[in-house]
């Protein structure tokens, strides 16, 4: 893939897994083999990734915002700001209906048209002191 095709994968499986949440997306931007490599969890598959993003879901109405984008060969990196309303317990916080966001950075890997790995980091840590107060 070229780079701006894979730039454009990235930005796509944004739009249509996160922000839509879509998890049947995870078939068409996910390679079989995914691995996410999250600063808490580590996650394997297309299903992991699906129940993830029902999890997020079930806690928040989420989008996620690409503030800027680096794409080199088989590698896109995005900076991005998460926003959140908060429906759902996170972190031991119950759901006051709260809007909160946090900014984060997102590192993919693609292969053969598919991502097939992510490294990412989202400060959670803000969302819970902007959910407290």
């Amino acid at each position: 893939m070229s780079t701006e095709e894979t730039a454009f994968l990235v930005k796509s499986f944004i739009e249509e897994f996160w922000n839509a949440h879509d998890p049947a997306a995870a078939e068409r931007y996910l390679s079989a083999d995914f691995v996410d490599h999250d600063n808490h969890t580590s996650l394997e598959g297309r299903p992991a990734m699906q129940q993830w993003l029902a999890q997020t879901t079930a806690t928040f109405h989420h989008q996620t915002v690409i503030e800027d984008q680096v794409t080199e060969g088989d590698r896109s990196i995005i900076r991005l700001t998460f926003k959140v309303v908060q429906r759902g317990e996170f972190r031991g916080v119950l759901s006051a209906g709260k809007a909160a966001e946090t900014r984060g950075y997102r590192e993919f890997r693609v292969k053969d048209g598919k991502i097939v790995e992510h490294w990412g980091f989202i400060d959670g840590n803000a969302l819970v002191e902007q959910l407290k107060n």
